[in-house]
């Protein structure tokens, strides 16, 4: 599964992160801990396993939110749809292991009346998120690949 190109409000950011890909696995698909790690994210429950067909429901900028996980591939992708008022997005991450660290890409893409309504203010706030999803990840899995690692502290 892939975002919807043709949606109003599309955005890709990627960064490297120096840990492996199973911690930044980890982090991603323990959704009832993401508000430990996103500070965007108060409240977050998976109804079920980690698996495709699987609904979560989560809060995030003040939108509550219900998403159905579509695409697993562990240690390397995860993609999930989910609606709220007026919006309809498709979320992916991928995971590809660099060197001493992953790069972790994610894209995102909001449709819906709403969105072709105030694309731009949709937009912008799609870019701010997943930039800030993705510093909040690379300083948790960081934490988490040094304390692992046995770094003294």
């Amino acid at each position: 599964m892939n975002i919807n190109e043709q949606a109003p409000a599309k955005s890709t950011r990627g960064l490297h992160i120096e840990a492996t890909c199973e911690v930044v696995w980890r982090l991603l698909a323990d959704i009832n801990n993401w508000p430990r790690w996103n500070p965007a994210v108060s409240r977050a429950r998976l109804d079920g396993p980690f698996a495709p067909g699987s609904i979560f429901r989560w809060k995030s900028g003040g939108s509550s939110l219900v998403s159905t996980i579509q695409d697993v591939e562990r240690p390397t992708r995860v993609a999930w749809t989910g609606k709220t008022f007026g919006v309809t997005g498709v979320h992916v991450w991928d995971l590809k292991a660099v060197g001493t660290g992953v790069l972790v890409r994610t894209s995102e893409s909001f449709d819906g009346w709403l969105v072709r309504l105030f694309r731009s203010p949709f937009q912008r706030l799609l870019d701010k998120a997943l930039e800030e999803a993705l510093r909040s990840l690379k300083t948790a899995a960081e934490k988490l690949g040094h304390g692992r690692a046995g770094t003294a502290a």
